[in-house]
């Protein structure tokens, strides 16, 4: 859903229905496209960029209840889609608990669905321009801040730097791509991020530092967001359960 880089993701046909809620607006419509981190979303008057919206679905093939953030990273008007269907590119945002469902349903439309082309790929794709040491592969680590304070200095100071040193036993690679799943301290949230190593601490203090990817405002926006975890456009949406103890 990315319009300006080669995709991260594959993007798979399908359109399934749901209900997205941004503000005080409800709208049911149809996907056009789903990938790992997000959708595209057929409507005629999409949300601005960087909008918060909330996401409901039953997934095939089983119908599971969806539901879960994301935030608008492009939007296409009808004056501007051609013969393209207008509509709003969305890419999830904190889905705790519900990622394991959507990831299910990713593994089973892999096998069903079309795949889309990505159309600005090329030939020159097929050669990495960077002659890299080692090879790259995706790891996932979680990153866990004891504390609202730890999270709002990783946001204040490590996003903003482009990097950090974590702490792991953990064997890797010098150009090893990582996905980061930062759990908030406080509730049942998960923010990703993406990062890449670029040195290997061995010794007492093993670990690794690392280089975030592709954070831009709209990113640092989103994180913003997931750490204060209220989100006052979508007054409608609880966060956490009734019943749930961090509401005492």
């Amino acid at each position: 859903m990315e319009n300006s880089k080669r995709r991260r993701d594959k993007r798979y046909r399908l359109q399934i229905p749901l209900v997205i809620r941004w503000g005080h607006k409800r709208l049911e419509c149809l996907t056009q496209d789903v990938s790992y981190r997000g959708l595209f979303v057929e409507m005629d008057d999409p949300p601005r960029v960087r909008e918060l919206i909330q996401i409901e679905a039953f997934l095939p093939p089983d119908e599971i209840a969806f539901a879960s953030h994301g935030m608008t990273v492009w939007a296409l008007r009808p004056e501007d889609a051609g013969d393209r269907a207008p509509g709003a590119g969305i890419q999830f945002y904190a889905m705790g608990q519900e990622r394991p469902k959507w990831e299910m349903f990713i593994n089973h439309i892999r096998k069903t669905a079309e795949l889309v082309p990505d159309l600005r790929e090329s030939a020159g794709d097929a050669a990495d321009p960077i002659n890299r040491k080692h090879p790259r592969f995706r790891v996932r680590l979680e990153v866990k801040p004891r504390t609202f304070d730890e999270l709002m200095t990783m946001y204040s100071r490590d996003v903003s730097r482009g990097g950090m040193f974590l702490a792991t036993p953990k064997t890797l690679a010098v150009d090893t791509e990582l996905q980061l799943d930062v759990k908030h301290p406080e509730v049942d949230l998960t923010f990703s991020l993406e990062a890449i190593v670029r040195r290997v601490s061995d010794g007492s203090n093993p670990g690794i530092g690392i280089e975030f990817q592709g954070m831009g405002d709209r990113e640092r926006d989103a994180f913003y967001e997931f750490i204060h975890t209220h989100i006052p456009d979508l007054d409608e949406i609880e966060l956490v359960d009734s019943d749930d103890p961090h509401l005492e």
